[in-house]
């Protein structure tokens, strides 16, 4: 039987991966700074065993390049602690921020938000003119929320593809592999995400995933950084933007680890947009999430695009909506799974 190198790679047992890499390694030259700096880029980028096929496929590689990389793979694979593998998720409740596992339904890392009060909203002083405008509605308060797991990423479009092979949804136009899926409407989000066993998540627990609990802006800390944010820098960069494969960008993870809650693709949240909501009493709530229809008859996204547009720039606390059907290359989403 031939193997290929995608066989290898999604097999991965590291001792046949050794003996393969021994094997071939023969047919090919040496280059310890190739081996080196590959090595170091694939633990600094946090590249995941299970992605390294789509990787290798994509970028168009010679054949010492190629094994190079398997080298640089198979050293993370080695050397990383047996522990250093996210569980899979058993119904229960997290022990510390940011913990992780995963969502044996379809495969998806989820990390632990613990119960507790954070400060959503922004100062709205701090902003002048169009910003301030923008940042209508979302003015600084305390909300209290219990604990929950929420995906590290954005639902993908081979995890929404398992999802309509297993159920018959049908599957939108969208990019492949580790893309984050679009073009979703907001009764899509849903259906995918209680078939992972979950919810969207409530504004409030989206915005606690991205910031924290220390009154931070963005997802990195209080101060805009371009280079922490998912956005467009190809030919097809536009206004709108063009999506990059998830947590492209992990310098700017949150204090959870949550990745792509700045750019990328807006994320469906379950709530009905209101801009008055935050100042009613139903807010300060223990898990609050607005369930009644406004006059705008939208429900809330967040995080903002990948395209230059400025909304993209304002702090996690902004918010835009969108109609439920809406359709459209620039919003995804992202699911909470409540413990037992």
């Amino acid at each position: 039987m031939m193997l290929t190198d995608t066989d290898v790679i999604v097999a991965f047992d590291r001792h046949f991966c050794a003996w393969y890499l021994a094997k071939r390694w023969r047919r090919c030259h040496r280059n310890s700074d190739t081996i080196g700096s590959l090595g170091r880029w694939c633990v600094a980028a946090n590249v995941e065993n299970r992605r390294l096929s789509q990787l290798m496929e994509k970028v168009n590689m010679n054949t010492l390049t190629r094994y190079a990389l398997l080298a640089a793979a198979l050293c993370i694979c080695v050397w990383t602690p047996a522990h250093a593998s996210p569980p899979t998720y058993d119904g229960k409740p997290g022990t510390t921020a940011g913990q992780q596992c995963i969502n044996p339904k379809d495969g998806a890392a989820m990390v632990w938000v613990p119960a507790g009060k954070f400060t959503m909203g922004a100062d709205l002083s701090q902003f002048g003119g169009i910003r301030r405008k923008m940042l209508a509605g979302a003015s600084k308060h305390k909300v209290t929320l219990s604990g929950f797991w929420i995906y590290k990423n954005d639902v993908t479009v081979a995890e929404y593809r398992a999802f309509t092979q297993a159920t018959g949804h049908q599957m939108p136009w969208s990019h492949e592999g580790a893309y984050p899926v679009v073009c979703v409407t907001w009764d899509d989000a849903t259906a995918y995400a209680t078939w992972a066993g979950g919810l969207l998540p409530t504004e409030a627990q989206w915005e606690k995933a991205a910031r924290g609990t220390d009154g931070r802006d963005y997802p990195w800390g209080n101060e805009w950084d371009d280079k922490r944010w998912a956005h467009s820098t190809g030919k097809f960069a536009t206004d709108l933007g063009s999506p990059e494969p998830v947590g492209s960008c992990p310098s700017g993870a949150s204090p959870y680890g949550c990745l792509d809650m700045k750019g990328n693709v807006w994320q469906w949240c379950a709530d009905w947009y209101d801009d008055s909501y935050w100042s009613s009493p139903a807010s300060r709530a223990l898990d609050p999430c607005n369930q009644s229809i406004g006059r705008m008859k939208d429900r809330v996204c967040k995080g903002g695009a990948s395209g230059t547009n400025i909304s993209n720039q304002l702090p996690v606390a902004y918010r835009t909506s969108f109609s439920p059907d809406t359709s459209n290359e620039i919003v995804g989403f992202r699911c909470v799974l409540r413990p037992n």
